[in-house]
């Protein structure tokens, strides 16, 4: 059975264009849908040109609210952290 999650996350920093695209290239292969509310608006991660401009437009204090919709959703949420932690991680490595 389908189930709907919604959870808020603080931004650290401003999203990279490797975490946005992180998040639309998972947007395409998980079991379920997600999208993100913003102070822009709503924004589906398929869409990748709005995902782009409101990702960009947000500074890094902004909070980000995630509506999922899938059978899975405690995992989606923790994939969707992934992607958007995933150049921290790369940004340590490289200094």
């Amino acid at each position: 059975m389908k189930e709907i999650y919604t959870e808020t996350i603080q931004l650290e920093n401003q999203l990279t264009m490797y975490e946005i695209l992180s998040l639309h290239e998972y947007s395409q292969t998980v079991d379920g849908d997600f999208y993100f509310i913003t102070e822009h608006g709503v924004v589906a991660p398929r869409n990748l040109p709005k995902l782009v401009s409101t990702f960009l437009t947000l500074d890094e204090t902004s909070e980000l609210k995630v509506v999922i919709e899938g059978y899975d959703v405690n995992q989606i949420f923790t994939d969707i952290k992934e992607c958007i932690k995933e150049e921290e991680a790369e940004k340590v490595a490289l200094v």
